[in-house]
């Protein structure tokens, strides 16, 4: 079974570290990545297993992102360099909370 992913991120660096990340892992498909929530929200592919996202990103964060998203929701996997969003991100039904570097 694949596992179809996007990833959303405002810095190159870490959408490039998600997809380095994920290469050992066959299951998963990096369909997709985004340097803003709207580049996603004008663009948002169809089924979607996994959504990888940031927190801290201009104009829209990542959990604005998330209110703006149809539903229901991929699997969302928050990628931060920040701590202190974690309870909040786990409220909105977080899979997992992963802090910056990977």
């Amino acid at each position: 079974m694949t596992i179809r992913c996007i990833c959303v991120d405002d810095e190159p660096m870490a959408r490039k570290g998600i997809a380095l990340a994920m290469k050992p892992f066959k299951e998963l498909e990096l369909v997709a990545d985004f340097s803003s929530g709207e580049d996603l929200l004008n663009s948002y592919p169809d089924n979607i297993d996994a959504l990888f996202v940031d927190i801290e990103m201009p104009r829209l964060n990542g959990f604005e992102l998330l209110q703006r998203l149809p539903k229901p929701l991929p699997l969302i996997i928050f990628i931060t360099a920040y701590n202190q969003y974690a309870i909040k991100a786990f409220e909105a039904e977080a899979l997992d909370y992963i802090l910056k570097p990977i």
